[in-house]
C-alpha cells in the first residue's frame, strides 16, 4: 500500500495513523471535484480548492468524529491532509 487515495473506500486493517488518514481522506472525498488523488501532501485549499469555510467545517466536523478542540492558531498553520491527519493525532494523544 503506498499511502494513496481516491475517494471513499474500504481499507484493510492499518495502523492507527494510516487509518486517521483513511478516516480524513474519506471526509475530504466530497470537496474532491477535480477528482485529485488523495495523499498525505495533498494541498487542502489549494488542489482541493477548499474555502475558509468550508475548512472550519471539515475542522468542526474532525472535532466532532475524534472528541479533539483543536486551537485556533493550529487550524491555520494546516495545509496537507498529511499535517491534518498528524494534528488529530497529537490532540488524541493529549
Amino acid at each position: 500500500m503506498d499511502g494513496t487515495f481516491t475517494g471513499t473506500h474500504t481499507a484493510p486493517p492499518m495502523t492507527k495513523p494510516d487509518t486517521v488518514l483513511t478516516t480524513v481522506c474519506d471526509m475530504l472525498a466530497p470537496f474532491n471535484r477535480s477528482q485529485v488523488t488523495l495523499t498525505r501532501d495533498t494541498k487542502i485549499a489549494d488542489e482541493l480548492e477548499v474555502d475558509s469555510v468550508a475548512i472550519f467545517d471539515i475542522i468542526m466536523d474532525v472535532e466532532d468524529r475524534y472528541d479533539v478542540t483543536f486551537p485556533m492558531e493550529a487550524i491555520s498553520e494546516i495545509e496537507t491532509i498529511g499535517q491534518l491527519s498528524d494534528m488529530i493525532e497529537t490532540l488524541r494523544r493529549g
